[in-house]
């Protein structure tokens, strides 16, 4: 064969390639969805859980648990990091700090808490800073989630008893919007306490009294814009665990 047969051959190749180069392909589309790593709480499951302490509201996050067996040493641990490595904020209140010792920083009564937002991991850039195991954001209950469309003032009263512990809890809420933008919402929370007992017969817990109680004033403005004064007060007085990441100390 000639080298100009060759040239020939290669030219009519090179113009089919061309030819179905040019020819449109359309492909289906892939719709790619994710999480982030992010999940929420909201007040339905908290008030229909009934919870007494935060491992009941967030026992179902995965790679999230909460140790502790009382309010006083609820510890948050993510993929095994300890609240040192996660972001923790009440209302964009950090938490920092140890309450005692071996104890948490985190001090709050799930009875007022309205949602909880929790990012696991350190994937996302608006964790903050010290978010190294991920973050857990804390939001209060306002006056203007609990009302009805129309209502002025309203109240909410709640009891329990837990026979593990001989538990007795009581509580009282009452919230109001006297004028269109403004709210107001006082709480006061309860709870007394003996040791419980574990599937062993072995006393865990805690002997105390804890008491929680939330002021919060609340002013909307322009459709998207919110102003919010609170103050927060948990008292705890007893016998608690002094290391809420260790076993019961008691023998008996």
């Amino acid at each position: 064969m000639s080298f100009n047969n060759v040239a020939k051959i290669s030219f009519v190749a090179a113009l089919a390639i061309g030819a179905n180069a040019a020819e449109n392909v359309t492909l289906s589309g892939v719709e790619v969805t994710s999480t982030g790593g992010g999940y929420g709480v909201d007040d339905v499951k908290i008030s229909t859980r009934n919870a007494g302490i935060l491992k009941d509201v967030m026992r179902d996050i995965p790679g999230v648990y909460v140790g502790g067996t009382n309010g006083m040493n609820q510890k948050i641990y993510m993929r095994g990091v300890s609240d040192r490595g996660l972001n923790i904020t009440i209302d964009g209140a950090k938490q920092n700090g140890n309450t005692f010792h071996h104890n948490a920083d985190l001090l709050i009564d799930p009875d007022l808490i309205k949602a909880i937002d929790v990012e696991v991991g350190s994937r996302s850039v608006v964790n903050g800073a010290g978010a190294l195991g991920g973050s857990v954001a804390f939001r209060t209950a306002d006056a203007r989630d609990l009302l009805e469309e129309g209502e002025i003032i309203g109240a909410k009263i709640k009891t329990g008893y837990a026979s593990n512990n001989d538990e007795f809890s009581q509580g009282l809420m009452v919230f109001t919007a006297p004028v269109e933008g403004l709210d107001f919402l006082a709480a006061i929370n309860h709870k007394g306490y003996d040791y419980g007992k574990s599937g062993n017969g072995k006393k865990i817990g805690g002997d105390g009294n804890d008491l929680s109680y939330l002021f919060k004033l609340g002013y909307s403005f322009l459709d998207a814009h919110r102003i919010s004064l609170s103050h927060e007060h948990n008292h705890y007085k007893g016998l608690y665990p002094l290391r809420a990441e260790f076993g019961s100390w008691h023998t008996n």
